[in-house]
């Protein structure tokens, strides 16, 4: 029975109906591509695989340990596979420390801020510490919860909603009402509940909305983040009441 052999595509004398390789050194040739395919995803070329084995035993095993070493050989030559060894070259390269122009904005905002700030956010009177202490904890979460949005491709309206109602209601507060007048993100708060409600707003007839914070504002709320994780503790939106206490 003449058949075609699978791997070299030559022609040949089969005796046996299921019979697909003219020699055992075909047959593993094609096992060596099939796993290599598997294993890294790439194809090993005819030349450098058949160097890697003696093709003149007709008994080569072609068992597990047999393929990993002849790829480990043929892998280890440069020439064979450049876009491993490319890979392999770019993940030895030192690392430099490339320069950015937003860390450098945000870490000189918090440097600047640092001294003139951080005080102002304790208080040595045990009644208005209390208030600062309410509304510090809740303004971290609100934060953080922005920014974290501000990551995603878009969230639900009432999400949207439920966030800036949050806003809302912390500035309702007798808590805020009674924060000093010096108290470093007073403004800044009322500034950005205003922003929300005009995207939902906007978004009123819309399912997902979109909440991308231009450069500066990104900057500012993560120095804030960062000046009030040293004063408040992390706590969840859903275990925080707004209202108040």
């Amino acid at each position: 029975m003449i058949k075609t052999c699978t791997y070299c595509k030559e022609e040949f004398d089969a005796k046996r109906i299921d019979k697909n390789y003219c020699s055992a050194s075909c047959r593993q040739l094609n096992h060596i591509q099939r796993k290599a395919v598997e294993m890294f995803g790439v194809a090993l070329k005819e030349e450098n695989v058949k160097t890697s084995i003696d093709t003149s035993n007709e008994n080569v095993k072609t068992d597990e340990q047999t393929v990993k070493t002849v790829l480990s050989e043929v892998l280890t030559e440069e020439t064979q596979i450049p876009e491993i060894v490319k890979e392999k070259k770019e993940i030895e390269k030192e690392y430099r420390n490339m320069p950015s122009r937003f860390i450098e904005e945000l870490t000189a905002m918090y440097k600047s801020r640092s001294v003139k700030h951080s005080h102002k956010l304790i208080s040595e009177d045990k009644l208005i510490n209390k208030n600062l202490e309410w509304i510090n904890t809740r303004l971290r979460c609100l934060i953080e919860a922005v920014l974290f949005i501000s990551e995603r491709n878009s969230l639900s309206l009432g999400d949207l909603i439920e966030l800036t109602n949050a806003f809302i209601t912390l500035i309702k507060s007798e808590q805020f009402k009674k924060l000093p007048e010096n108290y470093p993100y007073k403004f800044f708060v009322k500034d950005l509940r205003n922003k929300l409600k005009k995207v939902c707003i906007k978004n009123s007839d819309t399912e997902d909305v979109p909440l991308k914070l231009n450069r500066k504002l990104k900057i500012e709320l993560i120095v804030y983040r960062c000046e009030l994780r040293e004063v408040a503790p992390k706590i969840k939106f859903s275990e925080l009441n707004f209202k108040n206490e």
